[in-house]
């Protein structure tokens, strides 16, 4: 049985220059440090906008314990959920919660980040 950490603090959130990929580092309750990481799947439309096609499954790793793990999007989801936000800036707390929303629909693409440059 996999063990999730508990979660205490969201530290940092990213989206990749790739399309949208998703870059998230937590803080558990030990002080160890953990990151999510979602890639993005895109694809050219006939209008010459680049569309989010689907993500992967998140993987969550911890450089210190040389852990990588492919965990479930609503493992994700509980993760970022139970996590105090430790930073002010307004696009990084726009992509933490889109890619929270991302995981709570199970990876499912909503209409605010279908496009890349949304």
């Amino acid at each position: 049985m996999r063990v999730i950490p508990r979660i205490a603090t969201i530290d940092d959130a990213e989206m990749i220059r790739d399309g949208g990929s998703w870059f998230l580092t937590v803080s558990d309750l030990n002080g160890l440090v953990y990151t999510l990481f979602s890639k993005v799947e895109v694809d050219a439309t006939g209008s010459g906008k680049w569309k989010r096609i689907r993500y992967d499954k998140p993987l969550m790793s911890n450089e210190l314990l040389g852990s990588k793990v492919e965990i479930e999007f609503y493992e994700a989801f509980e993760m970022l959920d139970e996590g105090e936000i430790v930073f002010q800036s307004e696009i990084k707390l726009k992509w933490f919660y889109d890619a929270k929303r991302l995981f709570q629909l199970n990876g499912e693409i909503f209409e605010s980040i279908r496009y890349v440059g949304n």
